[in-house]
């Protein structure tokens, strides 16, 4: 495979031009979003990082607003780092939802009966770290308490996804102010008492990610948080040159390569915020 090779202590990754029409997007956007940053795009004329793409398959771990908002304005190809998804070392984490609301318990209660939903109230004690066990498509958390949602045995994940995009509108719609975290910070939040309620996603593999993709199936917007070992950062490219102007794809990846070539890199430990985000991995900074 072509491309830039970065290697982070035995992790490859490569850095290359792609097609925007071969990339399969695994999770929906939120318009305004994609409204924005196809501005903020246009205006800097630079795609600043890259987009994280499975190596086999072309799927897009990392960076669907991204691709949404170059297709906004135009553009053929888009900057990848391209990766093997199925390496031990890349994880599929989830989004928990958070909910700030007085009284938060009862209006989830009465959220799950309005939808229909069967749920069993389970005092959680310390089972946390066991709510994905025992059948349950999802959990309402509050204090101490949870709500057990239960799911049919033929209840697909894309199923299960949709109910909690379901429950997630409602309680919104009722006041609740919804905020995500990655598994273990809602759940601490939560035990600390910083939150008031956690709306859980069922569990989430490899596999399920590249086949619903596959299948042109899109999980609710904010499902997964991909962790890499190592990332690109600041690779800054030209926006000219992901527009086609009659460029071929080996012509676009020859430029972006000897672009590449001239730039220094930075290593930016595991650990670090960058503009306003953390990045539990290792980061690569183009300078």
């Amino acid at each position: 495979m072509e491309g830039y090779l970065v290697s982070s202590g035995g992790f490859n990754f490569r850095l290359t031009i792609l097609p925007l029409k071969e990339l399969h997007l695994h999770e929906e956007t939120i318009p305004e979003l994609v409204e924005k940053l196809s501005m903020e795009i246009e205006e800097a004329q630079v795609l600043r990082n890259p987009i994280i793409v499975d190596d086999r398959h072309k799927v897009v771990l990392d960076g669907t607003h991204r691709v949404e908002a170059l297709e906004r304005i135009g553009c053929t190809y888009i900057a990848a780092c391209i990766l093997d998804y199925f390496d031990p070392r890349v994880l599929v984490r989830r989004w928990f939802r958070v909910f700030q609301f007085a009284g938060f318990e009862e209006v989830a209660r009465r959220t799950l009966r309005h939808l229909g939903y069967d749920s069993t109230i389970v005092s959680i004690g310390g089972l946390l770290g066991e709510l994905d066990l025992g059948g349950a498509a999802f959990w309402l958390l509050s204090k101490g308490k949870g709500l057990k949602v239960s799911c049919d045995e033929d209840c697909s994940l894309a199923d299960k996804l949709n109910r909690v995009k379901m429950i997630e509108r409602e309680l919104r719609s009722l006041g609740c102010t919804v905020g995500y975290e990655i598994e273990g910070e809602a759940l601490d939040k939560l035990s600390k008492g910083l939150v008031d309620g956690v709306l859980t996603l069922p569990p989430i593999e490899k596999r399920d990610v590249i086949e619903y993709a596959l299948k042109g199936y899109r999980f609710p917007m904010k499902t997964t948080r991909h962790v890499v070992p190592a990332r690109p950062w600041n690779v800054n490219t030209p926006l000219n040159l992901l527009r086609w102007e009659g460029r071929t794809l080996q012509e676009a990846d020859k430029l972006f390569q000897s672009l590449l070539k001239e730039r220094q890199v930075r290593i930016i430990p595991p650990g670090s915020i960058l503009d306003g985000r953390k990045y539990e991995e290792e980061v690569y900074e183009f300078i």
